[in-house]
């Protein structure tokens, strides 16, 4: 079976609007946990390499960002979710939640975002699916590092 490398327009639309009420979900659930209002960007639904991956994240910020990855699969769906931090930020969300702001506690704060963040996304997914949707563990690939560094890092893990 050969892997599709492209989507269709409608195929697109449809993902793309499936994902932003996934995200608006997550966001609605970080709002709730953060006692705070969260700003959101409509999601980009696209099939890319790694060198798009790398030149799409490329154009987001120069800032120091840490990236966590989480895998899911079910459905016949399989896939990695990539959350990207950044540094700037990393201290206001540590503040909102009472955190201390060393390493170790910033790097479990990270972990338990984003399984929080990734696994409200995907139980919206999997909701609008009517499908069973199971996630591994969260992964760092990275913290405080040019966007550039962690894509090239991990490259060699995507195919697309």
């Amino acid at each position: 079976m050969t892997q599709a490398t492209s989507l269709r327009e409608d195929q697109r639309d449809c993902l793309q609007e499936i994902s932003n009420v996934a995200m608006g979900q997550a966001g609605d659930h970080l709002a709730r946990l953060l006692d705070s209002f969260v700003i959101l960007s409509v999601p980009h639904v696209a099939i890319l390499t790694p060198a798009e991956i790398a030149m799409a994240v490329q154009a987001i910020d120069k800032d120091n960002v840490s990236g966590i990855c989480q895998g899911f699969i079910g459905g016949g769906i399989a896939g990695e979710a990539l959350l990207i931090f950044h540094d700037s930020e990393i201290d206001d969300v540590a503040r909102l939640l009472n955190t201390q702001r060393d390493e170790g506690a910033q790097l479990e704060m990270l972990l338990d975002l984003a399984s929080i963040i990734i696994g409200a996304c995907l139980n919206g997914l999997s909701e609008q699916l009517n499908i069973t949707l199971s996630q591994g563990h969260p992964l760092v690939l990275g913290q405080h590092c040019p966007i550039e560094d962690l894509i090239r890092i991990n490259q060699r893990r995507w195919k697309r």
